[in-house]
């Protein structure tokens, strides 16, 4: 998981689910997270990160920080950059 990634997943994850405090090993389902708000969750990380992200990648890694790691394999994959845009 890199800092950038998982920094990016924790603050859209909390502004969507509108929760203050979430952990890397909380559920984004079991705290509240429907396939509603997995959506626009997803099309958020997609504009602040630049790549494509599929809905389906978050329904098969429901755990925020498994999550974050599929996502940080996605952008290297992708050959999206670490850097902050």
């Amino acid at each position: 998981m890199t800092l950038e990634t998982d920094e990016a997943v924790m603050r859209v994850f909390s502004e969507v689910l509108g929760k203050a405090h979430i952990s890397p090993a909380d559920d984004f389902f079991a705290i509240g997270g429907s396939s509603l708000s997995a959506a626009v969750a997803t099309t958020k990380l997609e504009q602040l990160l630049g790549i494509d992200i599929s809905l389906r990648l978050l329904m098969e890694h429901p755990v925020i920080g498994t999550f974050s790691d599929a996502l940080a394999e996605l952008r290297h994959t992708a050959g999206g950059n670490t850097d902050a845009r």
